[in-house]
């Protein structure tokens, strides 16, 4: 689940178009006591003039990417891999531990990246 799904959420309550939303998946199914995940994955992303991070979780598993540089020499920086489930508290990172976990997460990141029109981590390695 991601807060954005409040959006479609609440489209589907009141029975009105909620397409618009870009990025908004309905949880009425949890709601109705479906079972299984709403969404494959969740994505999020935090910068400032000078650097950010991506989120991308999918399952257990939570991959952060961080970027450093200004928007037009940007670059991508340190990689970070945590087992949510066994680690809630993102205290050991797995990313030299578990490089196929790794390069499954990341392999879903670049799908990702590819996906979109732009984004800020299509950037060169740092």
């Amino acid at each position: 689940m991601h807060a954005v799904d409040v959006f479609g959420t609440v489209a589907d309550i009141l029975e009105v178009d909620g397409s618009t939303g870009e990025d908004t998946v309905s949880l009425m199914p949890l709601l109705q006591d479906a079972e299984g995940p709403v969404r494959e994955f969740v994505y999020s992303e935090y910068f400032t003039a000078q650097s950010g991070a991506a989120a991308y979780r999918e399952g257990h598993r939570k991959l952060l990417v961080w970027g450093h540089g200004e928007r037009d020499n940007a670059c991508r920086g340190r990689t970070e891999l945590y087992d949510r489930v066994g680690d809630r508290w993102e205290q050991d990172d797995l990313a030299v531990t578990d490089p196929d976990g790794l390069a499954a997460m990341i392999e879903g990141l670049e799908s990702l990246i590819d996906s979109a029109e732009h984004h800020w981590l299509d950037v060169p390695d740092c």
